[in-house]
């Protein structure tokens, strides 16, 4: 659902076509706060939460696999879950005063997340249902290989009770060379990715009757497919395989089914690079996923819209010569994230982080834990002013963030708010335009 026509042209770069990502626009006191230009002052509306750090997978390029090695969090046997010891997953109390606290602090909408796999920590339908029951909306992140083995986990996860506007599986790999040397498993286990993909889309088929009487969205089917160069051979064959299940099972369609495609980012490392892709890697993701793309055709067939992630329609625009050129001037940008507090992250102990990419980490970046503090608490600490005063004094550059900042677009309108780019008319036509969906903030 494009929503963009109802809103003045002027403002299209100040908005989103994504469902919730203007949500910023309801919260006056946000505004206030960007207004005066007070980082401290703002406060979430996304919980990023990853209850969990185990994982049925041993992907190389995952941000949080030195976390888990050093918590002793190997990777979890095929078919097993989690131990919740509030190390390698949060216990269902734990996880209960998080979401407590998280509502209690003025948040409405949980991406559900992992340091590891969150389909693999048992509690986890429970959690959905509490977090709906207090009035959040709620999102999942998920590799799918416990949906392909357990034929009922989909309908359990799509069922409206769980409250979920999307979950988005990342298929990255569809060779078997590629499988084993991305996820770290067993070649055979993509299967079950692609199994887990067919029986959310039969789920959400067989539940629309249930969404209907009770007057709620369907939930969106999403894919994330991240690419370096160990993967990006595989890159058209996910799209084909993906554009293949879709128009074969789909006969629902969510209002954001669609396929995410980006250059991977690399963790790890004591500062982030704006170098980690060869040219040659972009342009073969252009080449399949571009404008005139095999890949972008075989989902468009198949009535999916394929988004090209973190600066590609740039490279692809020719409106600048190189991905790392586009990262470059991303770090360029920056100076103060006003927009940073939108989003509370939140470990599996109820520590909470800085940032996305310091999500799980040691102590390092983290100013609070909800299990005995409320969100104000945290939020107010000297400690997190301290985080703040410096990643703003590194500019929010690659010594304290990665490159594709999930904040980067709201920093943008933050500074235009602040700068008074945007006149109380402007901010109340996105107002009311946000309010046709919900309050997640997506990016």
């Amino acid at each position: 659902m494009n929503l963009m026509p109802q809103i003045s042209p002027h403002l299209s770069s100040f908005i989103s076509p994504r469902h919730g990502s203007n949500a910023w626009a309801q919260r006056r006191d946000i505004l206030a706060a960007w207004q005066r230009g007070s980082q401290g002052e703002v406060r979430p509306m996304t919980l990023e939460y990853a209850p969990i750090l185990a994982c049925n997978a041993d992907c190389y390029g995952c941000p949080y696999r030195r976390s888990r090695l050093h918590a002793g969090s190997g990777m979890v046997a095929p078919g097993a879950v989690a131990l919740e010891d509030d190390i390698q997953a949060a216990t269902p109390e734990t996880a209960q005063r998080v979401l407590d606290a998280a509502y209690e602090g003025g948040v409405r909408g949980v991406l559900w997340t992992g340091g590891g796999e969150p389909t693999i920590w048992a509690p986890l339908l429970a959690m959905l249902a509490y977090s709906t029951q207090l009035g959040m909306l709620n999102a999942l992140y998920t590799n799918g290989f416990v949906l392909g083995r357990d034929p009922d986990y989909a309908h359990h996860v799509l069922a409206p009770a769980s409250g979920l506007v999307f979950v988005r599986m990342s298929i990255n790999a569809v060779t078997p060379r590629v499988v084993k040397r991305h996820w770290g498993v067993e070649p055979d286990e993509v299967r079950l990715q692609l199994a887990g993909l067919v029986r959310l889309l039969e789920a959400r088929n067989r539940l629309l009757p249930m969404y209907h009487e009770q007057r709620l969205r369907v939930p969106s089917i999403q894919i994330s497919t991240i690419i370096d160069r160990q993967n990006v051979g595989d890159l058209l064959g996910i799209c084909e395989t993906v554009a293949a299940i879709f128009a074969h099972y789909r006969e629902v369609q969510g209002d954001e089914d669609r396929c995410i495609v980006r250059p991977m980012t690399y963790h790890g490392r004591s500062r982030y690079s704006v170098r980690d892709h060869a040219d040659e890697v972009i342009q073969q993701i252009i080449e399949v996923c571009g404008t005139a793309g095999r890949g972008r055709r075989a989902l468009a067939d198949a009535g999916v819209d394929l988004f090209m992630g973190f600066g590609l329609p740039l490279v692809e625009a020719g409106g600048v010569p190189t991905y790392s050129a586009v990262l470059e001037s991303t770090y360029a940008e920056r100076d103060v994230s006003l927009a940073t507090g939108l989003f509370l992250i939140v470990g599996p102990n109820g520590a909470v982080y800085l940032s996305t990419e310091h999500n799980c980490s040691d102590d390092t970046w983290s100013f609070g834990n909800l299990k005995d503090q409320s969100v104000e608490e945290v939020y107010r600490s000297e400690r997190r002013r301290q985080l703040l005063d410096y990643a703003n004094v590194h500019r929010w550059g690659p010594d304290v963030a990665q490159p594709t900042s999930r904040t980067a677009r709201l920093d943008r309108i933050a500074k235009a708010v602040s700068q008074r780019m945007l006149s109380a008319e402007d901010l109340e036509q996105i107002r009311q335009l946000s309010l046709a969906s919900h309050v997640l903030i997506l990016d």
